[in-house]
């Protein structure tokens, strides 16, 4: 690899972790093109990307943000999870890639604005729901008080409107004087 290929490449791993919330480092040992590739679909539809860069190459890239924790892990042949948007996604995707690769796939670590996360943190955090799953939990705990208020002022109209029924059946009943 030439001088100008490493540049490149140290530049596309910066600008891909600057755009990036969540990084994950996975090793993949062994993986068919087609495996790769079904794994590399799924993670485009949530708007992340994976890649695979040379470990050197990723600590210059990283720089001073390469944690000693981190710089550990990057040994062996890995991939690099840029996660979108929907990083939750992204991670989960992967994850799941994991228990059904795991010989061939492992998660290692990463990195959640720039914190160090390792396996285990990586586990907790894919389980949280995904982000359209919160915003739709936040909008049911905002619409809730509304809706209690819209009930209970229907029910006083309603009451309203059967004490005037009543009071209405009640003159046409009795006998005017």
């Amino acid at each position: 690899m030439s001088r100008e290929q490493r540049k490149q490449q140290i530049d596309e791993f910066a600008e891909l972790y600057a755009g990036a919330q969540l990084m994950v480092v996975v090793e993949n040992q062994g993986l068919t093109a087609g495996e790769t590739g079904e794994l590399r679909k799924k993670i485009r539809s949530t708007g992340g990307h994976l890649k695979v860069f040379k470990n050197t190459l990723a600590i210059k890239a990283l720089g001073d943000k390469c944690t000693d924790e981190l710089e550990s892990n990057l040994v062996g042949p890995n991939a690099y999870l840029f996660g979108g948007e929907n990083f939750v996604d992204d991670l989960k995707g992967v994850m799941d890639f994991s228990k059904e690769h795991k010989e061939k796939f492992v998660v290692k670590c990463g990195t959640l604005d720039g914190a160090y996360m390792d396996h285990e943190q990586l586990k907790v955090l894919s389980t949280l729901p995904s982000r359209e799953q919160l915003l739709a939990m936040l909008l049911g705990t905002l619409q809730g008080p509304v809706r209690g208020l819209v009930t209970a002022l229907s029910g006083n109209i309603g009451n309203l409107a059967n004490v005037l029924n009543n009071i209405k059946k009640a003159k046409e009943e009795s006998p005017e004087a």
